[in-house]
């Protein structure tokens, strides 16, 4: 019975450390956006004082960049061509 406990307290505290890391790196990650955020909308509220307005080129969004690493997991959507509208209204 001491050993059922003991592995049982030894596995979940295995896990424990094996999820609180995969947590900090994705706490890390929402922290850099975070801050980026931050740092855009102290940039704006500065703009909104003085009455300038940012144009295009201003802006810095390559925190919103799409990892194109990613794109690979997403399905090919293939499209539904034999939809005819002859019935649709009958």
């Amino acid at each position: 019975m001491k050993k059922l406990l003991i592995s049982t307290l030894i596995v979940g505290f295995l896990t424990t450390l094996l999820y609180s890391d995969v947590n900090k790196s994705t706490e890390q990650n929402r922290t850099k956006s975070q801050l980026e955020l931050q740092k855009q909308i102290k940039l704006e509220k500065e703009y909104a004082k003085t009455g300038e307005f940012k144009k295009g080129k201003d802006y810095n969004l390559s925190y919103a960049e799409v990892n194109a690493s990613t794109l690979d997991n997403v399905p090919e959507l293939v499209p539904d061509y034999d939809f005819d509208m002859d019935n649709v209204y009958d």
